[in-house]
């Protein structure tokens, strides 16, 4: 029986089922936050805006995890390498243009610096999404590990881990930041996509 790391790779739930409920989740919470606030001045008016970038970052990333679990699981394989390699390059590339263009881009001319509670809420939402994965992937590492019907199945097995993993780090560590927890620097680069796209100061 295949588990459950194999039937995700198979059915692959993708963004376009995940990115309209959460874009509908932000867009409302934010609304909400901003209806009722008792200054008029602390409304935010870019909810919009901030709400398509958010998504489509969020797709971004989705895209961005989705060819690095297949380049881990590759590496780790070393089977078909030029087939496989191709075939997840279109979404490591996309992922990077995306989430690079809503970062450096697109979020920087809306008004997060002054109302940054959509950070926190993405920021949120990567780490609920890297532990559900993370657990889930490893009770299949395991139930894997113990039948071991092959390496190319542990292997699938270890790259889903460790890309949920992955997630869950990023996203706890951005969500630590912008919850006002100290935490250690990031590095220059790293630091400036903290900013304008998915960290940065407390809500």
């Amino acid at each position: 029986m295949a588990s459950l790391a194999e039937l995700a790779t198979q059915l692959e739930i993708g963004p376009l089922l995940l990115a309209p409920p959460v874009a509908g989740l932000l867009y409302g919470r934010l609304t909400w936050d901003a209806a009722r606030s008792p200054q008029p001045d602390a409304r935010d008016w870019q909810i919009g805006a901030k709400t398509v970038v958010a998504t489509l970052l969020l797709v971004g990333a989705f895209h961005f995890g989705r060819g690095v679990r297949a380049l881990v699981h590759l590496l780790l394989t070393f089977e078909r390498f030029g087939g496989r390699l191709k075939a997840l390059t279109p979404d490591l590339l996309v992922g990077v243009v995306v989430v690079g263009l809503a970062g450096w881009v697109l979020f920087p001319r809306t008004n997060v610096e002054q109302y940054p509670r959509v950070r926190r809420l993405m920021a949120g939402a990567v780490a609920l999404f890297g532990g559900i994965m993370c657990i889930e992937a490893l009770a299949d590492l395991l139930t894997v590990v113990l039948a071991w019907p092959s390496w190319s199945g542990v292997a699938l097995a270890l790259s889903n881990m460790l890309t949920a993993a992955g997630s869950l780090v990023v996203g706890g560590y951005l969500l630590a930041r912008e919850s006002g927890i100290e935490m250690p620097p990031l590095p220059r680069t790293l630091s400036r996509i903290g900013r304008d796209g998915a960290s940065g100061g407390a809500p």
